[in-house]
């Protein structure tokens, strides 16, 4: 249950079925984001076209969380990559959004499917860590 429809419209989700179009879903994530605040802030005229509105009142909607779930998942499973291969993919993906909450200073939220060597970089990375144990009474963090 949401408050608004307008929370809703303020998210965005990507997705992608191998690990190739993972990483490319994150890669992508500054062209996306400046085509949201372009149309957000798109303003149509009198005459019905759109002019794009400059002054300092339009607040830019930048992110403000991004989550990456599971995100060895895809470049583990992946049987067309090369162990090695799979790694630097995962790294380039960690070593993106690193830059992403760097430069729109949000908070990323990371995790990982299962703790092994493959996920001892996303454990690296993290500045934060949080561990959720399955109890009967449901997760708990």
């Amino acid at each position: 249950i949401t408050p608004s429809q307008r929370l809703l419209d303020r998210i965005h989700v990507a997705r992608g079925f191998t690990a190739y179009q993972h990483y490319g879903a994150v890669d992508n994530l500054p062209t996306t984001v400046n085509q949201s605040i372009q149309k957000s802030t798109a303003v149509t005229d009198t005459s019905g076209r759109q002019s794009t509105v400059q002054n300092e009142n339009s607040s830019p909607h930048t992110p403000s969380l991004i989550v990456a779930p599971a995100v060895d998942a895809q470049y583990r499973s992946d049987d067309t990559l090369r162990e090695q291969h799979a790694e630097t993919l995962q790294a380039r993906t960690l070593a993106r959004l690193a830059t992403y909450a760097d430069s729109y200073d949000v908070p990323v939220l990371v995790t990982r499917s299962t703790i092994d060597e493959f996920t001892v970089p996303v454990a690296t990375a993290a500045n934060h860590h949080l561990e959720c144990e399955q109890t009967r009474m449901g997760p708990r963090l």
